[in-house]
C-alpha cells in the first residue's frame, strides 16, 4: 500500500520542496491549499484539496480518507489554525502530526495532543545568533536536578581552546558539540568560535560552567 501524507500549505517554497521530498520517498501527498497556489504543484502523485476559509477546509478534509494518512504536516503561518487542525487529525486517528508554530504559547498544548512541534522562531533565532556570533546560553531542567545547557561559543568565550574532555572532567557533565551542522563527539575536540555546545549534568554544575564560560 502507498504511504500517504497530508500537508497544510505554508505558501512558501518550503512546501514545494517538501512535496518533492515526500514523493521521492514513496509518499502519495494530499495538499491543502488555495486555487492560486494549486497550479504550482504539478508533480504526481499529488492530490490538491482546495480551501479558502475554515468552512471550506472542513469540506476539503472530507475528500481525504484520513485512515490512510501516515503523517500530517501543518505548516501554515497561522498557529491557531495549525493547532485546531492538529487536534482534529489526532482525534481522527492520524498517527503522526507535525506542526510549525511561530509563538511559544501553543507549544505545551501541541505536546499534550501528542503532536511534534517545530518552533520556527527558535530556529530563526539560532541562525541569526550563529551568523552574527551573538552570545547565547540556556539551561533547561530535564528531571530532578538534571538539566541541559545550550551555549553558542563566541570569540570572547573563556572556554575557547578547552577540550570537551577538559570540561567534562571539570564540571562532571556529558558534552557534545555541533560544528557546521555535524555532531562532534570526540573528547579531544578543541572548542572553536561558532561551536554549539550541549551539556547534560546537574543544574549546579551547568550553572558553574555557564558562569565560567
Amino acid at each position: 500500500m502507498k504511504r500517504e501524507a497530508l500537508i497544510l500549505d505554508d505558501f512558501s517554497d518550503a512546501t514545494l520542496n517538501l512535496v518533492e521530498v515526500l514523493i521521492g520517498n514513496g509518499f502519495t501527498v494530499h495538499l491543502l491549499t488555495n486555487s492560486e497556489r494549486a497550479r504550482m504543484f504539478l508533480l504526481e502523485p499529488t492530490y490538491i484539496h482546495l480551501f479558502d476559509d475554515l468552512s471550506s477546509l472542513a469540506d476539503a478534509l472530507s475528500d481525504i480518507n484520513l485512515d490512510n494518512v501516515e503523517v500530517a504536516l501543518l505548516l501554515s503561518p497561522n498557529d491557531e489554525l495549525n493547532l485546531m487542525l492538529a487536534k482534529m487529525l489526532r482525534e481522527r486517528g492520524v498517527p503522526r502530526v507535525v506542526v510549525t508554530l511561530r509563538g511559544s504559547r501553543g507549544v505545551e498544548e501541541a505536546r499534550e495532543l501528542g503532536v511534534d512541534v517545530i518552533d520556527v522562531s527558535h530556529h530563526i533565532m539560532n541562525r541569526v545568533q550563529r551568523f552574527l556570533q551573538l552570545r547565547y546560553s540556556k539551561i533547561t531542567p530535564i528531571s530532578g536536578d538534571i538539566g541541559m545547557l545550550e551555549m553558542l561559543i563566541t570569540g570572547d568565550s573563556r572556554i575557547l581552546g578547552a577540550t570537551v574532555m577538559d570540561l567534562e572532567r571539570r564540571y562532571e557533565a556529558d558534552i557534545i558539540v555541533i560544528r557546521e551542522g555535524r555532531l562532534v563527539r570526540d573528547p579531544d575536540t578543541v572548542l572553536q568560535v561558532g561551536d554549539y555546545l550541549i551539556a547534560v549534568g546537574s543544574m549546579s554544575s551547568l550553572s558553574e560552567l555557564l558562569r565560567n564560560a
